[in-house]
């Protein structure tokens, strides 16, 4: 096997299951969304999915323990600080949930479901801006946020690469899991963005130039090796397809999966 039908089987593996998967999802987003308006009424204006799986980047729960789908839900009065939205929102989903299913991670009320783990993000309308928890200062306080930037920024990218960036996305996920979770998943995908790829013909040829651009600022000793050998196993996979070696590349870009 070639390094890049390596490549594109691990994407394939790894992408959420339209059929049984993202269907799942689907309607329990729906039954969140009529649960959190029945219970809120006119408190909330806007209750919505954002991040990762609003962005085709989620991973299948097989291979990523920690997949979760996030939900704004927009409060009308803006006076309080988070706390507060989050306390309303924990009595909401001990109100409409098991207790067992649900907990607080700050910035967010967390509920487990059999399928997926979904995380309630509280967000008010202040200033001309979407705000949501700071991790600033312990999410005491908010931030402005633009969710709808982000998608369009990946999206774009994606367009002008082929429509293989956010395939590399989730690649880069699957390898930074397996790597002990070097970057957070938001870090990786911004990051990625923030680079136009050339060649860009294959997801190959995207995954070896996104792993020369990884970064190595502010990260710890330890993290630091494990991506600097990420960048040497490329490299001496490279070479072994310089060589004419196409099943020794293969292997060695395998050792980054294991």
């Amino acid at each position: 096997m070639s390094v890049l039908a390596y490549l594109n089987t691990i994407e394939s593996n790894v992408k959420l299951d339209k059929d049984t998967e993202r269907d799942g999802i689907n309607r329990s987003v729906n039954t969140l969304k009529s649960r959190l308006s029945e219970y809120f009424d006119d408190e909330i204006s806007l209750v919505t999915v954002f991040g990762s799986y609003d962005r085709d980047t989620l991973l299948s729960r097989y291979y990523d323990a920690k997949s979760d789908v996030d939900v704004m839900v927009r409060f009308q009065n803006s006076d309080y600080r988070p706390q507060t939205y989050l306390d309303k929102l924990k009595r909401f989903a001990e109100r409409k949930y098991l207790s067992s299913q649900n907990e607080q991670s700050s910035p967010a009320i967390v509920l487990n479901l059999n399928h997926i783990r979904f995380e309630l993000v509280p967000s008010i309308y202040q200033y001309y801006a979407e705000r949501i928890p700071a991790p600033a200062n312990n999410y005491q306080d908010w931030i402005s946020t633009d969710p709808s930037k982000i998608k369009n920024d990946l999206d774009s990218h994606n367009r002008s690469h082929k429509y293989i960036t956010k395939r590399l996305v989730r690649l880069l996920k699957y390898w930074n899991i397996k790597q002990g979770r070097i970057y957070s998943s938001f870090e990786l995908e911004t990051h990625i963005v923030s680079h136009y790829y050339f060649p860009d013909n294959n997801l190959k040829e995207l995954f070896y130039r996104a792993i020369d651009y990884l970064p190595l600022y502010n990260l710890p000793t330890y993290k630091q090796q494990r991506v600097k050998s990420t960048k040497r196993i490329v490299k001496e996979a490279k070479e072994y397809e310089d060589q004419n070696f196409p099943y020794l590349a293969e292997s060695k870009i395998a050792t980054l999966f294991l």
